[in-house]
């Protein structure tokens, strides 16, 4: 119960154990929409708040079931910070 209270106060901490297993590219996007994923549950507690219940669920019991590969993936590529056509080049001369 003490790591739960711990991780309910640390919100920071639960979301960086719980994209520890990414891959350092996919951790590193994830870790720059930290605040994107923290007002997502605050709207989803101020809704419930607004339909009458009580916000019971923690920060960390919401990213629980979260599939965080797709996320990343749900961005273009130029979001996650991948730029392919840096390194390729063009192949508008090899066709002459």
């Amino acid at each position: 119960m003490a790591l739960n209270s711990f991780l309910g106060a640390n919100p920071y901490t639960a979301f960086q154990g719980r994209i520890a297993g990414q891959s350092p590219n996919v951790r590193q996007f994830l870790s720059s929409r930290y605040s994107d994923f923290y007002n997502e549950y605050l709207a989803k507690m101020a809704q419930q708040a607004q339909m009458g219940g009580m916000p019971t669920a923690s920060f960390d019991e919401m990213m629980a079931g979260e599939d965080w590969l797709q996320r990343y993936y749900g961005y273009a590529p130029r979001q996650r910070g991948n730029y392919p056509q840096q390194y390729v080049k063009g192949t508008r001369f090899l066709n002459y």
